[in-house]
C-alpha cells in the first residue's frame, strides 16, 4: 500500500473514534454524521487504492511493451496504442489535519476510456477529504479542483513511456496530446 492512500484510512479511524466519544456523551447526531463520514473516508480509501492498483499494472504493461508503443503501435487490452494516444490523468488531495497527501488517479486513454468517473471522483474526495490539512490543505485543494476543472494532466503515451523506462525517443519528444 502506497503511503498516500493511508490518509483517508487515517481520517477514518479518527472520525471513528469521534462517533464513539460522542455517543457516550448523547450527542447522536454529532455521533450519525462523524460514522457516516468515517464511512465515507473507508470508501475513499478503497477506491483510491483502486486506482493506485490499476496505474501498478499500467505501469507493467508499459515496460514491457514502451518499444512496441514508441516503433509503431499495441495493444493495451482492447486499445490499440500509439505514442500519440493522449493520457490524462487527475489530482487528488485528503488530509489529517497535519499531512496532506498528493495523489493522482491512474493513466486514462483519453480518447478511449469514459474520463468523467474518475474526473467526479477524484475532485468528490479533494472536496471531503483535501482541506482538512493544515496550513496547505485548502490551497492543495484548489490547485487540484482547478487542474481537474481543466482537464486533468495531459501528456501523450509517447512522453509517459519514456519516463517510465528511461529511453529517450524522438516520437515520445515529439508527441502531443
Amino acid at each position: 500500500m502506497k503511503s498516500p492512500f493511508r490518509v483517508p484510512l487515517l481520517m477514518s479511524a479518527l472520525l471513528v473514534c469521534m462517533a464513539v466519544f460522542l455517543s457516550a456523551s448523547e450527542h447522536d447526531s454529532a455521533s450519525k454524521l462523524a460514522l457516516l463520514s468515517a464511512l465515507l473516508c473507508a470508501a475513499a480509501y478503497l477506491l483510491l487504492r483502486r486506482q493506485g492498483q490499476q496505474e501498478e499494472r499500467f505501469q507493467l504493461w508499459l515496460r514491457a511493451h514502451g518499444q512496441a508503443v514508441l516503433h509503431g503501435s499495441a495493444f493495451y487490452g482492447p486499445f490499440h496504442l500509439t505514442a500519440e494516444t493522449p493520457l490524462v490523468r487527475y489530482e487528488v488531495r485528503a488530509s489529517a489535519i497535519l499531512p496532506t497527501a498528493r495523489m493522482q488517479s491512474r493513466w486514462i486513454i483519453a480518447d478511449q476510456e469514459p474520463r468523467a468517473g474518475v474526473m467526479l471522483l477524484c475532485s468528490g474526495i479533494t472536496v471531503l477529504l483535501g482541506w482538512w490539512g493544515i496550513p496547505y490543505g485548502p490551497v492543495e485543494s484548489v490547485r487540484a479542483l482547478l487542474s481537474n476543472l481543466r482537464g486533468g494532466e495531459r501528456r501523450a503515451l509517447g512522453a509517459v513511456v519514456w519516463e517510465t523506462n528511461g529511453e529517450p525517443s524522438s516520437s515520445a519528444a515529439s508527441a502531443k496530446p
